[in-house]
């Protein structure tokens, strides 16, 4: 969702260029929960990791794609913003997350042991766009 503000530069709006700001509301999904990847394999190990979303912390819903040496997982974020990959054998693995409005990351990490393994807090950054343009406005408008 997006909200577009201008302010006039003079009280005519006559000014060649005006400043606009544009406001992105987060969308945080509706809690999904986490899934493990191959819950048959209990002995094998877990990813863990916190998604944020700059300027906004940790969402619920946030989907990321693990890829795995046996294929693609589609996983979400639970209400705490955490991801949890579980029954993870030794191999290299993907992780791709986005989310409208701000800039995709991708990790890749090399697992080694059943240990969990933490990959701390992932951030979003806020995706800037310049915006210029001029905006005329009707004498007595704000």
């Amino acid at each position: 969702m997006f909200d577009l503000r201008t302010r006039p530069s003079s009280p005519l709006g006559l000014a060649a260029t005006t400043a606009v700001l544009l406001l992105l509301t987060a969308g945080c999904g509706e809690v999904t929960g986490t899934k493990s990847v191959d819950k048959q394999k209990a002995s094998d190990g877990v990813l863990l990791a916190t998604v944020t979303l700059e300027g906004v912390g940790a969402c619920a819903g946030i989907p990321v794609v693990l890829e795995t040496p046996d294929g693609t997982e589609e996983l979400t974020t639970d209400g705490g913003g955490a991801l949890r990959a579980g029954g993870l054998a030794a191999g290299a693995y993907s992780l791709s997350i986005e989310a409208d409005g701000w800039l995709p990351v991708e990790k890749t990490v090399i697992y080694e042991a059943a240990d969990p393994k933490d990959l701390g807090d992932l951030t979003l950054k806020l995706e800037t766009v310049p915006v210029q343009g001029s905006v005329a406005l009707s004498p007595g408008s704000t």
